[in-house]
């Protein structure tokens, strides 16, 4: 029995002085959408926006965020003025992907004849993403210069500021 007890008490004493893997800073988790930030990408500005888990549709953490709570972060690239065109990229928890994101890019065509269409395709981030600035760096790679053509002067007052 004191051989039993001193086995467990030596594993319990190994597990507790296990390293554990750092995530890396995150911003704090959200209880309302909030922006995040503003980045000037090839002469435009993309808004980053967090947006709690709760208030968009129920997913499962995956092993390498180890965290099912962890929030929705939504790249958006918008114009306002004489056209409103508009891409965002929601990227979101999800343990079926080997980076542990999934995104969803959305895309509003330029106007025809036949009017506007809103082009949406989806699938997984690739890579590791083990913090914020990975996250982000993955978010940002969608946002190609020439997506879609947008007169800056007329753009979203985020321009502005």
């Amino acid at each position: 029995m004191r051989l039993i007890l001193s086995l467990c008490l030596c594993m319990i004493v190994a597990a507790c002085a296990a390293q554990r893997t750092d995530m890396g800073p995150w911003p704090d988790r959200a209880h309302d959408r909030k922006l995040l930030e503003r980045v000037s990408l090839g002469g435009r500005i993309i808004a980053i926006e967090q947006v709690p888990r709760f208030l968009v549709s129920t997913g499962k953490g995956s092993a390498i965020n180890y965290n099912s709570s962890f929030d929705h972060y939504m790249f958006w690239d918008w114009c306002r003025g004489g056209g409103f065109e508009w891409q965002m990229v929601t990227l979101r928890p999800d343990g079926r992907a080997s980076s542990g994101w999934s995104y969803t890019r959305s895309l509003m065509t330029p106007e025809t004849a036949a009017g506007r269409t809103i082009k949406v395709t989806e699938g997984f981030l690739k890579g590791v993403i083990v913090d914020y600035k990975a996250l982000k760096a993955a978010g940002l790679a969608f946002f190609t210069p020439g997506a879609f053509r947008c007169d800056i002067r007329t753009a979203d007052a985020v321009a502005a500021t």
